[in-house]
């Protein structure tokens, strides 16, 4: 409806939910008195215009399980600086800017451990607001990738100055598995497990007392990801037997 203001004298109508531009035109006014003016020669006109909701896109990533994520922020219909805030697993808030000129900005999620929801909430550029209230906002995904491990074994008692067999296994077949291990927190070694195979074995020589064997890292060339322990990784202990004494008497 038409309200007048009886201080200004000034009459204006509120519209609405406006999705696309509207043109008024002004053909006749009446006042209370019943006086009218007629605009037979042509109607006063005027125009709202309706500036787009700023929007944005996002991108997809996947990542080692414990890594870092990086979703990227597009900016679509907007004006000037978009501010831009989201969700992560619908609760943790976050912010990111986009300048003005600038198509898009990124945003860094931290120790991502497993698939993880990121959603747009609320955007707003120099001109409108585009607040997602019932939850409908971009949404994207961070998948993950299991990190690589093996089982380790190994000889479980040798005689002193023998040779002892370390066995380490996978699940996967395909691709190359890098172990990297240490004997007795000294000396370190690599040992591959080959495209196609499942395990690998290593031979250490010349056995000499309790001997430890501890797995600090492991690399999987196809999903890209490692495996790296601090002194928590699989080991293993190979004992020793202790050679018999012959006593000649003369």
């Amino acid at each position: 409806p038409i309200v007048r203001d009886n201080v200004t004298n000034v009459y204006t109508e509120t519209l609405q939910n406006i999705q696309a531009r509207h043109i008024y035109e002004l053909h006749k006014v009446t006042d209370a008195n019943g006086c009218s003016v007629e605009y037979t020669s042509g109607a006063i006109t005027d125009s709202v215009e309706v500036n787009d909701l700023p929007t944005v896109s996002l991108s997809p990533d996947t990542v080692c399980i414990g890594g870092e994520a990086t979703i990227v922020f597009t900016r679509g219909e907007g004006a000037g600086a978009m501010n831009v805030w989201y969700t992560v697993q619908g609760s943790s808030v976050g912010q990111v800017t986009i300048p003005s000129g600038e198509s898009s900005v990124t945003a860094t999620i931290y120790n991502v451990s497993n698939r993880t929801v990121v959603q747009v909430t609320r955007i707003t550029d120099s001109l409108c607001e585009n607040n997602y209230s019932s939850g409908n906002g971009p949404i994207t995904y961070v998948e993950t990738k299991s990190l690589p491990t093996v089982a380790l074994s190994v000889t479980p008692r040798v005689c002193e100055g023998g040779d002892a067999t370390i066995t380490f296994t996978r699940s996967e077949t395909v691709g190359e598995t890098e172990i990297t291990y240490t004997v007795n927190d000294i000396y370190t070694y690599t040992a591959i497990i080959g495209n196609g195979l499942n395990r690998v074995d290593s031979i250490l020589s010349n056995i000499n007392g309790a001997t430890e064997i501890r797995v600090t890292k492991v690399d999987y060339n196809i999903s890209g990801c490692s495996m790296v322990y601090s002194n928590n990784g699989p080991s293993r202990v190979i004992n020793t037997i202790t050679l018999p004494e012959v006593m000649v008497e003369s």
